[in-house]
């Protein structure tokens, strides 16, 4: 399908223009983010993982084997690549992760849910997606703003997919910790999840080329009666690692 020195993240960009990548919200996961975001899934043993926006399959290829791989994207040039370069057992689909009614998956709840979601603001969003606030609204009891990005309802709709103890692990803009739109998600995830951890890139580490904003990778576990804690921690990225710079710091809301 692609040449062996290329990656299949590499053969989407010379594939899909600039324009189309941005428009569907397709930023690549960098590797070392990806191999500390599987790290973070192993941790809990899962049977299925779930990416629900695959792209190449780079986050499924850091988790590796041992759980069955589920992938979902609206590409189908990414379906087929990220299909391709995964050797270990894996179901990938064509199928919007937003749309339940068109789901195309064997499986419908997972043991973890690893993404990179789509990054597509509000003003660009479908008119069905932007009616998505009033659907998790309905389903989470918390106000959802129609302002909210493509990320925000991948964030929602991953928790109600995930099974009980499930680990949610995501690498968004740190943006949903300070904006009012964000604030869904924070009471889904204190409300639903253990929070693990929120781990903030450095201000001057840019994970995603072309997306001048920073970047929180959120780990989070499912459960019945959450603790309502989390620890933030500041992070770097370098060629090989990521390196915390300040100590752990447990915050109660």
């Amino acid at each position: 399908m692609f040449p062996l020195l290329t990656t299949p993240e590499a053969e989407l960009e010379r594939l899909n223009p600039r324009e189309v990548r941005y428009r569907i919200g397709q930023f690549f996961t960098p590797e070392p983010i990806a191999e500390l975001m599987a790290h973070a899934v192993r941790e809990v043993d899962p049977s299925t993982v779930l990416d629900p926006g695959v792209g190449g399959g780079v986050l499924l290829r850091a988790v590796g084997g041992g759980p069955k791989l589920f992938g979902l994207d609206v590409d189908e040039r990414a379906v087929e690549l990220a299909a391709a370069s995964l050797t270990e057992d894996h179901e990938i689909a064509v199928g919007d992760f937003l749309d339940p009614e068109q789901w195309p998956l064997s499986e419908a709840t997972f043991d973890a849910v690893i993404s990179n979601p789509p990054y597509v603001r509000h003003h660009h969003l479908s008119a069905e997606h932007k009616l998505l606030a009033r659907h998790y609204s309905a389903r989470f009891g918390a106000k959802v703003s129609s302002l909210s990005g493509s990320y925000v309802y991948f964030f929602l709709e991953a928790l109600l997919r995930l099974n009980d103890g499930g680990r949610l692990v995501f690498i968004t803009p740190t943006e949903f910790l300070d904006v009012r739109y964000g604030q869904a998600v924070k009471e889904a995830l204190l409300q639903h999840c253990d929070i693990d951890e929120i781990l903030v890139l450095g201000m001057d580490e840019l994970a995603f080329e072309g997306v001048l904003t920073t970047s929180a990778i959120t780990v989070a576990t499912k459960r019945s009666r959450p603790s309502r804690t989390f620890r933030l921690v500041e992070g770097r990225l370098n060629a090989v690692s990521y390196t915390h710079l300040t100590l752990p710091t447990i915050l109660r809301v």
